[in-house]
């Protein structure tokens, strides 16, 4: 095996400092981009790997991210996963992955997981269960031990921490006025995601909407749903009430009414509109393509990162913390009326 050439003998063959290979390496701004440039290439030449686990202990930190997710099916987390695996490797840190499949209890065992990791920050979207019980002893936890927390996505005001997020209240609201100046009067909103922070701010935006409605239209009406039953639910509504629009919560409600009401008879967007959360992939490719409000995950993601970052190198308590909003934009596709 070819032995690894050390920091000191890397310095020793450029006739400069150890100190000037270490700034060089990692883009210090008091080294001139020449030195920087012929530092880096005899580290290639020479095949250096910095070594990972003396940096930590120098520095105390690990140089790693712990991210907990609700779920991967959902493209909008895996989205934003990519953001932030991407935005982390760019600033030279690894990222720690778990799924909590909308569980407490795996919600915990990850928290307790990434203690015993050492990770320098940690980036979660709260499980449907942790937000419906409104257990977060496990999250304050990590803030005891001063480890920097940004909530993205579904969040609580019951943690102090940084948190990005969409404007899930305007973002619904915008969405349900846009169906009833293209004509519908009788919109329903329909959710997979209920007991979320997010489905709760959607669901107010819906019904803020349809009361300030300048025309007259119908009731406000909730369908929150599994997966596995939507289709069974949904159908037994069309079965008795009367609906010309569907505003989906999240991607699967829209794509699987879309389809649903379709194989019914329902003639889309003749007969109904309907417009969905999140424009993954699956939105472009729908027949009729559907109508969908982008959370830019990807974006999310990110920024995410770049704030943990901040407050990592800034300090724990530092500064004051932030709310940061993203913002959405709503893409029009044939599933809704081309005309007011």
């Amino acid at each position: 095996m070819e032995k690894k050439v050390t920091l000191k003998e890397l310095a020793k063959v450029l006739n400069v400092s150890v100190a000037t290979v270490s700034k060089a390496l990692n883009d210090s701004y008091d080294i001139s981009e020449e030195t920087k440039i012929r530092v880096k290439k005899k580290a290639k030449e020479l095949n250096y790997v910095p070594n990972i686990i003396a940096q930590s202990l120098k520095l105390k930190k690990s140089f790693s991210l712990g991210v907990i997710i609700p779920n991967i099916t959902d493209e909008f987390f895996a989205r934003a996963v990519h953001g932030i695996t991407k935005e982390a490797k760019e600033n030279k840190y690894k990222t720690l992955i778990s799924i909590s499949n909308e569980e407490l209890q795996s919600e915990r065992e990850s928290v307790d997981t990434f203690l015993n990791s050492n990770i320098d920050g940690l980036l979660i979207s709260l499980a449907s269960e942790t937000q419906m019980k409104k257990q977060y002893e496990h999250i304050k936890k990590i803030q005891d031990q001063e480890i920097p927390i940004v909530l993205f996505d579904r969040v609580t005001d019951e943690i102090n921490c940084d948190k990005i997020t969409i404007d899930d209240f305007k973002s619904a609201y915008d969405a349900t006025y846009f169906l009833l100046r293209k004509g519908c009067k009788n919109v329903v909103f329909l959710s997979t995601i209920s007991n979320t922070s997010v489905c709760e701010l959607r669901k107010k935006g819906y019904a803020q909407a349809l009361k300030d409605s300048k025309i007259k239209v119908g009731a406000t009406r909730f369908l929150e749903v599994t997966h596995e039953n939507l289709e069974i639910e949904l159908k037994k509504f069309l079965d008795h009430e009367e609906v010309d629009g569907i505003l989906g919560a999240d991607e699967h409600s829209a794509v699987a009414s879309l389809h649903l009401v379709q194989n019914l008879g329902y003639k889309v967007p003749g007969q109904i509109s309907v417009i969905g959360f999140t424009n993954g992939s699956l939105t472009k490719f729908t027949v009729p393509s559907l109508t969908a409000i982008s959370q830019h995950s990807e974006l999310m993601g990110k920024n995410a990162v770049q704030i943990l970052l901040s407050r990592i190198q800034n300090g724990y308590l530092d500064k004051e913390m932030q709310h940061k909003i993203v913002q959405t934009n709503l893409i029009q596709r044939k599933s809704t009326r081309s005309k007011s």
